[in-house]
């Protein structure tokens, strides 16, 4: 083959019936071979590279915005709702765990997994509003606040 010559890739296209309806609004890794999206169409998808395709969808009552995967084993799913509420759903069963309402004052803008040693993988996740406030709560299915941080996006006044 000369190296001057073109390659054309023809990529399956998901312009079909399991594909969103709304913007997608955040993707996370599940496996080396899955990952998720959500949209503003308020549903969840799964997407497997070895399926080439959307494994299944899951549908929440509300626009989804952010979201990541926690707990020890990585069972759980932390999505943020349009308001300042978060639910958890379980990978395993694929059905909703808990909804936590006004987690947060304002919208949620990151949720983020605590995986940084190993005694603490992934037991915990964290949550910021728009207004810089953040919560770290338990990753199971019914999570509990563990501390709260107030506007850690303000700088400290002399």
């Amino acid at each position: 083959m000369d190296i001057n010559e073109n390659v054309v890739v023809m990529e399956k296209s998901f312009k079909n019936k399991k594909a969103h309806k709304g913007s997608i609004t955040h993707l996370t890794k599940i496996k080396d071979s899955e990952f998720m999206s959500c949209s503003d169409d308020k549903s969840f998808k799964v997407w497997d590279k070895d399926l080439q395709g959307c494994s299944y969808t899951y549908e929440t009552h509300e626009p989804l915005h952010k979201m990541c995967v926690t707990g020890e084993k990585l069972n759980y799913l932390v999505s943020s709702l349009g308001d300042g509420s978060f639910f958890v759903m379980g990978l395993d069963q694929k059905s909703q765990c808990h909804i936590y309402p006004e987690a947060h004052d304002e919208k949620i803008v990151q949720i983020v997994s605590l995986g940084i040693r190993p005694k603490l993988q992934n037991k915990y996740f964290v949550t910021r509003c728009i207004d810089g406030d953040v919560n770290v709560w338990s990753a199971n299915d019914h999570p509990d606040r563990v501390f709260f941080l107030p506007n850690v996006d303000q700088e400290e006044q002399s």
